[in-house]
């Protein structure tokens, strides 16, 4: 398996679980031998409030999926919205690959910086409808080498993508990722030729009602997906070989 970092694409559950933790045991099964990572989100304390309760999982199941993902060789991370007490996360058995800020968290500094302070792991920043002035004066300012910024548009729709803005962030940090959140997977394959270094996309049961079900990739389409991503990635990237000027022998036309 490829180093911790070195994954391209995310296989995010988010709570597309509904709470059901079979679900994700199913995620990891058809993901295991597939060189992605995997994601589950920890929503803001008052998302739980209600009827949103059964999205909940406890912190022992947590644990557990993040020792089974280390078994499996697939790096893990969360997704986190602005939790006001993360002492939890802190003193739990987690074996955190990665962190993803939801859009909600990376509005908080405070937050950031009490996340960052205390985990050790590169950190993913999803800008949501953050402007670009946004973005420089209030996000770049927390990343670190490793860490990277997701583009996304919240639309579902692919005329709404604006995937040149990918080459407009590069000004600020070459660490540009894209999140699927359009209904069309194949925008997917234009954000990496765009210039995206990493892909974060929603997965689920999609024969039930997922709270990500109009962006979401059933279960049962993950591994065409990835492999199709994979060969888009190899397609933008060059070995020190082809990196060489090579000369192009043009095909005559035969002499009249």
């Amino acid at each position: 398996m490829n180093k911790p970092n070195n994954w391209k694409v995310c296989i995010e559950m988010g709570i597309n679980h509904l709470g059901d933790y079979e679900q994700i045991l199913n995620v990891l099964n058809n993901i295991k031998n597939l060189d992605v990572a995997f994601s589950l989100q920890i929503r803001e304390e008052v998302f739980y409030e209600g009827k949103n309760k059964f999205f909940e999982l406890s912190p022992k199941q947590y644990e557990e999926i993040s020792s089974l993902c280390n078994k499996l060789k697939i790096p893990f991370g969360l997704a986190l919205g602005p939790i006001k007490d993360i002492n939890w996360i802190k003193s739990s058995n987690l074996n955190l690959n990665f962190i993803k800020y939801l859009y909600m968290s990376v509005q908080d500094k405070n937050f950031i910086s009490e996340v960052n302070d205390f985990f050790n792991c590169p950190k993913y920043f999803s800008l949501g409808v953050s402007s670009f002035k946004e973005i420089k004066e209030n996000i770049i300012t927390h990343l670190r080498e490793e860490d990277m910024l997701i583009f996304t548009s919240l639309s579902h729709d692919a005329k709404d993508q604006n995937l040149k803005e990918i080459k407009n962030l590069q000004k600020l940090t070459k660490n540009i990722c894209f999140g699927q959140h359009c209904s069309k997977k194949e925008i997917s394959m234009t954000a990496i030729g765009a210039g995206a270094k990493k892909l974060f996309v929603y997965t689920g049961d999609k024969s039930k009602e997922l709270p990500d079900h109009e962006h979401a990739i059933d279960i049962t389409a993950i591994k065409k997906y990835v492999h199709a991503c994979y060969n888009c990635f190899e397609a933008m990237s060059f070995s020190k070989s082809e990196k060489k000027e090579q000369k192009i022998n043009f095909i005559q036309p035969p002499s009249s």
